[in-house]
């Protein structure tokens, strides 16, 4: 029984040189697309391409060796039909050392073909995640102890300031997490310094003059549109012939209040506006009225969403004066300093650790494959003489629950994609994105959704960029 596609995942299936992010929800077929997308390729009769030329990034190993079994089996059936083509026999032979592997499978390869590039011992071995627990332990406690011993004054201060009932755990895993972060970046010490920098208050006379409050200021207006039209629902509602008209006094002040804020451009006008935050109580609706008791549920559930979101805006951003705020800023500066240099102390010395006893771990994985894929050009990465030969060799960089992607990871797939054209495809869906467990980036995956154009025609041939938010669902005939 053969699987029939929708025209949706056709255009998507036949598409050519151009990056394609297919963007679908689970359990509709977006890797079965991506597995035929491959098969098509190997099997084009005008153009075809070796499997070990496609590189397929997977999100575990046992969705890997499904993509390698399906392929294989695909293969071994046009055998059957074809058992003189030398093609075939080919890619019959390739599959089972083709590049279709988790991202750290392929950094690892990468470490082995080219570790006298970065001074790597090639006797190298992968540590496993109890034996790197217990050595960043010893190495915390070992960072903490030489601090205590130097006994900077910022260093103190930041032990006042995080330490309870005179232990150390809080300081520790505020390192370890600090440490997690700055490894989710291609320049995990270049992160760092930005942290400091972002409290540095030389120049600055209030918060105003920081960087960050026009990031702020720019969130908060996006959040304020998307409640005006929730209040603006719950008026339809409320002037409907059969809604809760009695509501309607209190919905327009709702109104009149996010429009005010709708109108302000700076911090300090914005933490005057929160501070005189209230809302008049819901009206009376008339007995004799045949008020429609579902329009009068939603008028009263929109009411109280947005009221929280209001809410939650003047706490998370507007708690406390522009005065107040800059000279919390200037005391945190010296915590924040030492706790930075604190886990720049802690990556150094973890990574000396690790040296001595030959081994890696899965984020080693990641930035020594960057190393040798990736050279400093002034302020920029750019590919390094390995990557553009990896540039050259794969056809095609496919990416399974792209949406899990981190920097380190996007900086690895476009250093060894071509730069004169256009062959990344991606699919996942955000919604799955799971940013706690792996500090994923979704928002790579949302800036491509939103500036990629949609797939319209069948195997186009401009070289471009484009969304196929299709639906993705396979049909079995």
């Amino acid at each position: 029984m053969s699987v029939q596609y929708t025209k949706e995942q056709q255009r998507v299936i036949v598409a050519r040189n151009r990056n394609l992010l297919v963007s679908a929800a689970a359990g509709s077929g977006k890797t079965a697309v991506l597995v035929e997308r491959l098969i098509q390729k190997i099997m084009d009769e005008q153009h075809p391409v070796n499997i070990d030329q496609m590189l397929v990034m997977t999100f575990t190993e046992a969705a890997a060796s499904q993509m390698k079994e399906r392929i294989s089996k695909t293969i071994e059936e046009e055998l059957r039909k074809k058992p003189e083509s030398v093609h075939l026999q080919k890619q019959a032979l390739l599959i089972h050392s083709a590049p279709i592997s988790t991202i750290h499978r392929f950094c690892l390869n990468v470490l082995r073909n080219h570790f006298h590039e970065i001074d790597l011992d090639p006797g190298f071995r992968v540590a496993d995640e109890g034996e790197c627990k217990l050595l960043k332990a010893e190495i915390i406690q070992k960072v903490l102890e030489a601090a205590y011993q130097e006994g900077s004054e910022d260093f103190l201060h930041m032990t006042e300031s995080y330490s309870a009932k005179k232990t150390d755990v809080i300081i520790e895993n505020l390192v370890e997490n600090l440490y997690n972060y700055a490894m989710s970046y291609p320049i995990p010490k270049k992160w760092l310094k930005l942290c400091a920098d972002a409290y540095d208050v030389t120049g600055k006379e209030s918060p105003e003059d920081f960087p960050w409050v026009n990031v702020i200021v720019n969130e908060v207006q996006e959040m304020l549109v998307e409640i005006k039209t929730s209040v603006s629902k719950a008026i339809t509602f409320c002037t409907m012939s059969d809604g809760p008209f009695g509501y309607l006094e209190a919905v327009k002040s709702d109104l009149a209040y996010v429009d005010l804020l709708l109108g302000i451009e700076s911090f300090k006008e914005y933490e005057r506006a929160f501070s005189l935050l209230s809302f008049e109580k819901l009206g009376r609706n008339s007995s004799k009225s045949a008020i429609d008791p579902y329009k009068q549920e939603m008028v009263k559930t929109l009411r109280e969403q947005y009221k929280k979101q209001l809410l939650q805006i003047r706490d998370q951003y507007f708690y406390d004066t522009p005065e107040n705020l800059f000279d919390g800023m200037k005391e945190s500066a010296r915590a924040v300093n030492a706790l930075v240099k604190l886990t720049e102390e802690f990556i150094d010395q973890y990574g000396e650790a690790k040296r001595e006893k030959n081994i890696i771990d899965f984020n080693d994985m990641e930035h020594m494959a960057l190393d040798i894929l990736l050279e400093e050009s002034g302020d920029e990465l750019i590919p390094s003489k390995t990557a553009k030969e990896y540039q050259d060799y794969y056809e095609e960089v496919l990416i399974d629950e792209y949406q899990d992607s981190n920097l380190v990871q996007e900086y690895l797939v476009k250093s060894i994609s071509k730069q004169d054209q256009k062959n990344i495809f991606m699919v996942g869906d955000v919604k799955q994105s799971i940013y706690r467990f792996r500090l994923a980036r979704p928002e790579l995956f949302m800036e491509k959704y939103h500036t990629y154009q949609t797939v319209k025609e069948v195997n186009t041939e401009a070289n471009t960029e484009a969304n196929a938010e299709a639906n993705t669902e396979a049909n079995t005939a």
